[in-house]
């Protein structure tokens, strides 16, 4: 478990309100690494009132610009649409962003007083200029074993909030703070499983089962269900099924061949306030992204759990194995989905003993919860212990802020 990073008292809090504080958030490729980083700027949002001036850095891949157009606050987009593979192609994308926007930039990360990133592609220059200018870097590692951003620059940063507890293994504890893997607000106030099934229109004695892709790996989960899904009706007569295509141009198909199946269900491309999803499930099919793993666990939904094979460093078998061996998930690698895949799923779907015993572990887990509350107030505590101390000087942010984009509309 991580150092306690509570408020010390109203007065602190109090302060948070008064002081103006500017972060910049760098984050892009996928909804695992966005997310996290909104849940933590919307906490900080909150705590400090209007007085927080926040602004993201992003790539300029279609779910950056798709997420980025709900954003309330400013974003720039650097001219990126891939990650780093090998050290050539690590030159190639320095000197393109050095020559398109090096200015812009360096102005954007100098006006800020903390720079917080979940480690992806779009991080890497942020976070050199802000080594470069000494600004502190807070890094968000989401995942069971770094990535190559935490692995390259971790013992650089400040403060890595890390989301499991093996992390240690490979990190150590100088800057390690294990406090969870942030979410967004709404799952905590997520409704009843009666509500979230009347808010959507589905029966009450429905088994409902949740299909959730996630933005790089669905295309494999959606032809396993639409393969199996008259078995699955057979074996379980009143199936509901919430599918997240993960993409516009399969969701008319999709949902042609549930209608053609006769399976009930609601099939969408994207829903924002997926724990309403959650909600109404009682089982989940998903990876095991980072993000996911610590939505399945808030919200205590027993899940088939299928790691996608091609991420690198292969994070998402070892989340999963970490998930697994809490108990509350049954995990299936890929290359077993079509042997395996369908009899776990049923099994889980209709054997309430299974189930119950899944439920039952969830209570028992060390889970760690309200990370995006604990990262947020760290991260508040130490911006203004460094204002009283003087360590940023506040001559150049001021000078800088009137050039960056802080306060600008999302591009």
């Amino acid at each position: 478990m991580g150092s306690d990073t509570s408020f010390d008292g109203e007065t602190e809090r109090k302060e948070y309100k008064m002081r103006k504080v500017k972060i910049l958030f760098c984050a892009g490729g996928t909804g695992g690494h966005i997310m996290p980083l909104l849940a933590v700027a919307d906490r900080i949002k909150e705590s400090c009132s209007t007085e927080a001036e926040i602004a993201f850095v992003m790539g300029n891949r279609a779910i950056d610009r798709s997420l980025a157009m709900n954003l309330p606050y400013s974003v720039v987009h650097l001219p990126l649409n891939k990650g780093i593979e090998g050290f050539s192609s690590a030159v190639k994308l320095a000197f393109k962003i050095f020559s398109s926007i090096s200015l812009s930039l360096f102005r954007l990360v100098a006006s800020c007083q903390a720079v917080v990133t979940s480690g992806s592609y779009v991080s890497l220059l942020p976070s050199i200029c802000a080594f470069a200018m000494r600004r502190p870097v807070y890094l968000i590692e989401p995942n069971a074993y770094p990535g190559r951003f935490t692995r390259l620059l971790g013992k650089l940063c400040r403060r890595v909030f890390g989301g499991w507890h093996i992390l240690k293994k490979y990190l150590g504890e100088r800057n390690l703070d294990v406090v969870g893997i942030p979410l967004r607000k709404g799952f905590s106030n997520a409704p009843t499983k009666n509500e979230a099934r009347r808010i959507l229109g589905i029966p009450q004695n429905s088994t409902v089962l949740f299909v959730l892709g996630g933005s790089q790996g669905a295309e494999a989960l959606n032809r396993f269900i639409l393969e199996n899904q008259r078995l699955i009706k057979y074996g379980v007569p009143n199936i509901y099924i919430i599918h997240i295509a993960g993409d516009k141009e399969c969701v008319k198909e999709i949902r042609q061949a549930y209608k053609e199946a006769g399976v009930a269900s609601s099939v969408f491309d994207w829903w924002d306030d997926v724990w309403t999803l959650y909600a109404a499930s009682d089982v989940v099919l998903a990876r095991s992204g980072a993000l996911t793993c610590a939505e399945i666990m808030k919200m205590k939904r027993p899940a088939l759990i299928v790691p996608h094979p091609s991420c690198a460093d292969q994070h998402q078998l070892l989340n999963a194995m970490e998930i697994g061996r809490e108990g509350v998930a049954t995990v299936v690698e890929q290359k077993n989905l079509k042997d395996r895949g369908l009899g776990a799923l049923i099994t889980l779907l209709i054997n309430h003993d299974v189930r119950r015993k899944m439920e039952e572990a969830f209570e028992k887990t060390d889970s760690l919860t309200n990370a995006e509350k604990k990262i947020a107030e760290k991260i508040l505590r130490e911006i203004l212990e460094e204002s009283r101390d003087g360590k940023v000087s506040q001559v150049v942010v001021n000078r800088c802020a009137r050039t960056a984009v802080f306060g600008c509309r999302a591009s």
